[in-house]
């Protein structure tokens, strides 16, 4: 009941961050599940044999985590509601479609659009219980929020799909969703939010420095002084060398072999408690030695000329040594090995390729399980090289049953792969 004011830019960006990505989602799930001939009835069925998903805790960990993010979401929503804190629901909504498409979709992308065979099936069926699942339990949590799409997307899922149970023919006549606390892992939620902190520390180098996303690098180390936040993150590295495109993944207690460090003293924090002594303070501040730091870092204080110095008292700046770059975000430092080999400068140069043929592929009005042929042409002798070493790859990634490569000048729809020429063509 309390006034608001309207603006047209205001409902872009919600259209933009909020619902079309939801959307999105719900038209992914779709898309797929009619390609597979999957239902919330029969499951998947390959060569005569029913499959159906497996129960919670036996399928993969990206399904027990937005399981578990999603039974979380529902303890807080009821909380919230309850308390009357309607300002507190909306960011945890939010905060969940974020989980669900930027993470959970675009990281389980190839179980869904791999091909259907007895390998397969098992973990297909898997991921679509687990989408089908939340898509319907959110529409139940967002719809006091969001009532009409709401309504649309529990429609098509469940009384289009004819599983409705009696007397739930709309979403607002089911029962706000109740917590399943058996299906909450915080160990697992806490893994991923710290290696998507990580992630995001990753981009925002590689954008920083201008290295591209699909350039693989040698490694990314994490420091951080918390043995807890390292196993965490020693669990989730194979995320983190997909995610950050890297070979190998370090995690260090120190960065002293990384950088060279200074301090200073916070003197908004300072100046008041140590007055006339605030000069003397600093430039003991500005020896602090790294054990002394990670005292700090670990929560505990130290005592310069009788006042107790916490870690928020000192301000520290870091120097990156040889061929890394760092970025930092509280404890957390992440540093990227910037040195790049000829073998990971041709990795480079076929992942451009298989996302210029992507590209081609959608532009060209395939559908996606269209198996192509294609031929290639290009007169430089390193993406030829790359295409030749990484033929297999580039045909599985693009569903092409057979690659031609022609040393000739570019033809036919010619991409830019690293400012050289390339010519793709359908035969």
């Amino acid at each position: 009941a309390e006034p608001l004011r309207f603006q047209k830019d205001g409902v872009r960006d919600i259209i933009r961050t909020t619902l079309l990505p939801l959307i999105n989602s719900w038209s992914f799930f779709t898309m797929y599940a009619n390609v597979d001939g999957w239902t919330p009835q029969s499951g998947l069925t390959v060569d005569g044999q029913t499959v159906q998903a497996r129960p919670v805790a036996d399928r993969n960990e990206l399904d027990r985590w937005l399981i578990s993010i999603l039974q979380s979401l529902i303890e807080d929503v009821n909380t919230q509601m309850e308390g009357y804190y309607l300002y507190k629901v909306v960011p945890a909504v939010l905060s969940f479609i974020d989980h669900l498409t930027n993470w959970y979709i675009r990281r389980s992308r190839r179980r869904f659009w791999g091909s259907l065979n007895m390998e397969t099936a098992q973990d297909k069926a898997d991921a679509f219980q687990t989408l089908y699942h939340c898509l319907v339990e959110f529409s139940k949590v967002l719809a006091p929020v969001l009532p009409f799409l709401s309504e649309a997307i529990y429609q098509h899922l469940v009384v289009e799909m004819g599983v409705a149970k009696d007397g739930e023919d709309s979403v607002h006549l089911c029962d706000f969703p109740v917590v399943q606390s058996e299906y909450i892992d915080a160990r697992l939620e806490s893994q991923i939010s710290l290696t998507r902190e990580v992630v995001s520390l990753g981009r925002a180098l590689r954008e920083k420095h201008k290295l591209k996303t699909r350039q693989p690098l040698q490694a990314v180390t994490i420091v951080h002084h918390d043995g807890q936040v390292r196993a965490d993150l020693e669990a989730q590295a194979h995320l983190l060398t997909q995610e950050l495109n890297v070979k190998n993944v370090r995690l260090e207690a120190s960065d002293a072999e990384l950088t060279n460090v200074s301090f200073q003293a916070n003197f908004k924090r300072l100046g008041r408690r140590c007055g006339k002594q605030m000069r003397d303070v600093a430039n003991a501040i500005a020896d602090l030695s790294r054990e002394q730091w990670n005292t700090l870092q670990d929560g505990q204080t130290i005592s310069i000329l009788g006042f107790d110095i916490e870690a928020e008292d000192v301000q520290i700046r870091r120097e990156a040594r040889g061929d890394v770059v760092i970025e930092t975000q509280g404890a957390m430092l992440v540093a990227l090995d910037t040195e790049l080999t000829p073998e990971l400068l041709q990795e480079g140069i076929v992942r451009e390729c298989i996302r210029s043929i992507q590209q081609f592929r959608k532009d060209s009005g395939l559908e996606i399980s269209d198996r192509i042929h294609l031929k290639l042409t290009t007169t430089d002798s390193n993406v030829q090289e790359a295409i030749n070493a990484f033929g297999d790859k580039i045909a599985e990634e693009v569903l092409a049953s057979q690659i031609e490569v022609a040393s000739v000048e570019a033809d036919g729809e010619v991409v830019d792969i690293n400012g050289a020429s390339l010519g793709l063509r359908l035969l």
